[in-house]
């Protein structure tokens, strides 16, 4: 199974592509990967990864399909995850990548932190984004705690674009 997780992050991310994650991460029989290309930036948290793409795949019935990446922008197959616009304007450095693997009653659930890197120390003062696997929609999406509303987000198929002395609309398109 190794085998195939290492195949899979390299047919989606290059012969750069690390496999840190492989298994049955939320779905029993359904295999995933979490592959990614690593940043050269110092750990700056712990067991955070510094990386510059993540992409999470999903071995389907008709083969290994995305369902997250992390680029300069969070996406999964209904829109943007995690920001209310893009800015194309911002000096794009990579994430520290953390995990969260917990057991909530017999469920166990899989889900990532994502932190934008801001220094090149590996740093950050920007608030992370959580996201992890919704079963009730089957797929990963935001998870935000002390928000209103509390628990997952809906994506953002089409946000505004920033760019200097544009006022953005007071709410993003769903």
């Amino acid at each position: 199974m190794q085998q195939d997780c290492l195949v899979a992050a390299r047919a989606a991310l290059g012969l750069h592509a690390q496999v840190l994650k492989c298994g049955e991460l939320n779905t029993p029989d359904i295999q995933e990967v979490v592959a990614v290309l690593p940043a050269t930036y110092p750990h700056s948290r712990g067991p955070d990864v510094p990386i510059w793409k993540l992409v999470i795949l999903r071995h389907e019935p008709s083969g290994w399909q995305t369902a997250l990446t992390a680029a300069r922008q969070i996406q999964n197959q209904e829109g943007y995850i995690g920001i209310e616009y893009i800015d194309d304007y911002f000096r794009f450095m990579g994430y520290q990548l953390g995990f969260r693997d917990e057991d909530q009653g017999q469920e166990r659930t899989f889900g990532i932190v994502l932190t934008y890197i801001e220094r090149t120390d590996g740093g950050s003062d920007q608030t992370s984004t959580e996201i992890a696997w919704n079963p009730a929609v089957g797929r990963y999406q935001e998870l935000e705690y002390g928000q209103d509303p509390e628990g997952f987000q809906m994506e953002i198929k089409n946000p505004p674009r920033w760019k200097p002395g544009v006022k953005l609309p007071s709410k993003p398109s769903q």
